[in-house]
């Protein structure tokens, strides 16, 4: 008879199949471990008046920001409307300027008598164009800047050009306007230039006193004429 008994395995010797000692069952199973996600609870669902309410809020901030975006487009159109001009109107200035000037060598009443009549019709005409680009310029919101004599100095309209010593007027006022300063609405388009007065110095003061108030003079005794 052949031997049937099976050989019995060797005391060290574990059989393939036999778990390991402090294997953890999803290590049997081939070493994966469960990564599977979370599954977050479903949020509950609005009812009819909150949706209503959302959606009513949403359409109100919608509403709000599109008039804040008109108004200041709005703004920004009377913006440009009223001061879009400012470039070309001080780029006309200098112009209005000479005109000006050319106004201010007009011979006075003494001398209009020598003037002939053509000379008569240009400066006419001269004063009639100023009195238009005057007239025009006042149409788009141009104004002049009072600088004239004893008005006090201004710095954010008046550009002190010079300095005069004078006890006709008080210190800090203009003596003098040198170039005029205009406004477009209700910014400032260029400063005027003005002559401001300041304190006379001490001599100064002595010597316009010694000149107004001159002291007495002591004439001496003629000689008696011989008889």
């Amino acid at each position: 008879m052949k031997n049937t008994e099976k050989t019995k395995p060797a005391e060290n010797e574990t059989p393939e199949n036999a778990p390991q000692a402090g294997a953890t069952p999803s290590d049997e199973a081939g070493g994966e471990t469960n990564d599977a996600p979370e599954v977050k609870a479903p949020e509950p669902e609005l009812t009819l008046d909150e949706q209503l309410a959302e959606m009513t809020d949403r359409w109100k901030r919608a509403r709000a920001d599109t008039e804040n975006v008109r108004r200041r487009a709005r703004l920004d159109v009377e913006e440009a409307r009223k001061h879009g001009v400012a470039g070309l109107i001080l780029s006309l200035l200098p112009v209005l300027d000479s005109l000006q000037r050319a106004l201010a060598t007009k011979p006075g009443p003494d001398g209009e008598s020598k003037i002939e009549e053509a000379s008569k019709m240009v400066w006419e005409g001269l004063e009639l164009t100023e009195q238009m680009l005057l007239g025009t310029l006042s149409a788009h919101g141009i104004t002049p800047i009072d600088a004239s004599a004893g008005t006090p100095f201004d710095p954010t309209a008046h550009q002190a050009l010079l300095e005069q010593p004078t006890d006709e007027q008080e210190p800090g006022t203009i003596v003098m306007e040198l170039v005029r300063g205009y406004r477009l609405h209700d910014r400032l388009l260029r400063e005027a230039q003005v002559t401001v007065a300041t304190q006379l110095a001490e001599s100064e003061e002595k010597d316009a006193a010694g000149q107004e108030n001159p002291g007495p003079t002591c004439e001496k005794d003629a000689p008696d004429a011989d008889v």
